[in-house]
This record gives structure tokens, C-alpha cells and sequence, in this order.
């Protein structure tokens, strides 16, 4: 994609790469959300209503993650490759083209085992940063 079509915020939108986009921000694979607000200069990014992330994790990587709970609603796609996810009591596995949605209040961590090298794009709704918990085993 062009530079110049990138973003077009007098226009009222934005296209881009997720995963560029994801590096290129800097905000921990963060693309759309309420945070974007205190950067003036690319104001179109910014939703109260919903929060839009690219990630990725290598095979054998995810250990460090923890499980959380959330008081949004979470929707995740698997772009590419395969993890073992905990929702709830149960341990699910997750390949490239299968999707997840988390209701608020249940305990998950999509990545407790990466089976496969993985990309994937979260939405949670509505953009609330402080509405997840952390969960210590």
C-alpha cells in the first residue's frame, strides 16, 4: 500500500497493513483504540468503541503470558499457525482460519501453548484499557 493512502484523516478513515502498522506504532501490536487520542497526529485511529490488535508469537514462545479476565467482549482470528488456548476450564486448540469470542468475565489466555509460529487479530469492544485483569496461577 502507498505512503500517500495510508491515512486520510480529514476524510474520516484509514487503510493500512496490520502487522506493519502493529511494528510501526510501537504500542504493542495496538492499531485502533481509545489510546490513540493523546497522539494528535494520527487521531483517526482512535475508537471508544472498539480496540483492534495484530500479534504474533513463535513457536514454543507464550509461557510468559498470563491468563486474563476480561470486562469486554473479545473477538480473535488466527491468521496463520496454531496455539493451544484456555478459555474457561477448557483447553482449545486454535489454526489459521478459526476465530474465538471471549465473553466478559471468562478466564482465557489464547496463547498458553504456541504450537505453530502465529499471527492473529484481536477486537475488543468496547475500547476500555484498564478492563483487563491479570490472572496469577
Amino acid at each position: 500500500m502507498d505512503d500517500d493512502t495510508r491515512s486520510q484523516q480529514s476524510a474520516g478513515y484509514i487503510c493500512g497493513t496490520t502487522k506493519d502498522d502493529a511494528e510501526r506504532l510501537g504500542r504493542g501490536g495496538w492499531i485502533v483504540g481509545v489510546f490513540f487520542s493523546e497522539d494528535q497526529t494520527d487521531t483517526v485511529r482512535t475508537s471508544e468503541q472498539i480496540e483492534v490488535k495484530y500479534w504474533s508469537f513463535k513457536r514454543g514462545d507464550g509461557a510468559s503470558h498470563k491468563a486474563k479476565l476480561s470486562a469486554t467482549i473479545e473477538w480473535s482470528l488466527i491468521i496463520s499457525g496454531k496455539v493451544r488456548a484456555r478459555l474457561g476450564n477448557e483447553s482449545v486448540i486454535l489454526k489459521a482460519g478459526d476465530y474465538v469470542l471471549i465473553h466478559p468475565g471468562t478466564p482465557n489466555n489464547l496463547v498458553a501453548e504456541v504450537l505453530e509460529d502465529v499471527e492473529a487479530v484481536t477486537v475488543k469492544s468496547p475500547s476500555n484499557p484498564a478492563a483487563k485483569t491479570v490472572l496469577h496461577s
